[in-house]
């Protein structure tokens, strides 16, 4: 999202994205009020964060640009096409994780490499991502590691919550709101234990937890257990921003979203550094 808010191009921007998990195929231009069974949790959020720029889903990606193009877009900004070899790209941005910088060392189906880090050598600019997870996340080991690989400009990032939201409503709170309050927890995201670790960092207390694998399409039964649990409990039900778009067909109950945000340490830097394509 912040990437998103920081581009500066000459024209109107666009993104493309494959819409991980979505039923329908083919090109689909997202819009706030779509299933995002149809088209994906995180495209539809997408959307909703930015409702005047276009979205596309296309496992295709350049037939996802054609699209983006003839929507009117200038740029183009690919949601996870690091691989997309059917498409020149301006600039690659690899974001790592602090946490499980190089996904066990092995490629698929043996870790969760996608390919060589050797490739690291086609990036333009690397992002360092989560460096709050905790005290020593080895942020420094990871920048050496990636030097070695890449003479792309290294940045580092971290997330913070900037407040909640009601689901199912339009009640809004700033991120002390959680503090002190006994919480039910509940997600599908690849982060499940670092979205308690920052509900429990603004002082949060979580009493139960519900996780499950990311991309998680929830259930009615799984809603009827998260609202039966936090009603006997007292409890505040949180969760975050891509699991709430997949909540809005189910019957209303006491809940909040978390918004999240990603700050680049290095910001004035980034900035430069991402709009060089538009210079």
């Amino acid at each position: 999202m912040k990437m998103i808010k920081d581009l500066d191009p000459p024209g109107p921007l666009a993104v493309v994205s494959r819409g991980y998990g979505r039923k329908r195929r083919g090109v689909i231009e997202v819009k706030e009020g779509s299933d995002y069974r149809q088209v994906g949790d995180e495209p539809l959020m997408i959307k909703k964060n930015f409702p005047h720029t276009p979205v596309i889903v296309s496992k295709n990606r350049h037939r996802g640009a054609r699209a983006a193009v003839s929507a009117g877009a200038r740029a183009v900004l690919l949601d996870d096409g690091f691989q997309s070899w059917e498409l020149k790209r301006d600039m690659d941005i690899v974001l790592i994780d602090s946490r499980d910088p190089f996904g066990g060392g092995k490629i698929l189906p043996f870790g969760r490499l996608r390919e060589p880090v050797e490739a690291l050598k086609r990036a333009d600019a690397v992002i360092i991502t989560r460096c709050n997870c905790d005290e020593d996340t080895g942020v420094e080991e990871t920048r050496k590691k990636v030097r070695s690989y890449t003479g792309a400009e290294i940045f580092t990032s971290y997330d913070k919550i900037t407040g909640f939201r009601e689901v199912f409503g339009t009640g809004e709170a700033g991120p002390d709101f959680i503090r002190g309050k006994n919480v039910l927890s509940f997600s599908a995201v690849g982060g499940n234990e670092r979205f308690r670790d920052m509900i429990k960092s603004l002082g949060g207390r979580i009493i139960e937890k519900i996780e499950k694998i990311d991309h998680y399409k929830w259930k009615r039964g799984d809603i009827k257990q998260i609202e039966k649990i936090a009603s006997a409990g007292s409890l505040v039900a949180v969760t975050t921003e891509k699991d709430a778009v997949k909540l809005a067909g189910f019957k209303p109950f006491n809940c909040y979203w978390a918004r999240l945000e990603t700050v680049i340490e290095e910001q004035k830097r980034w900035k430069e550094k991402i709009n060089e394509v538009f210079s």
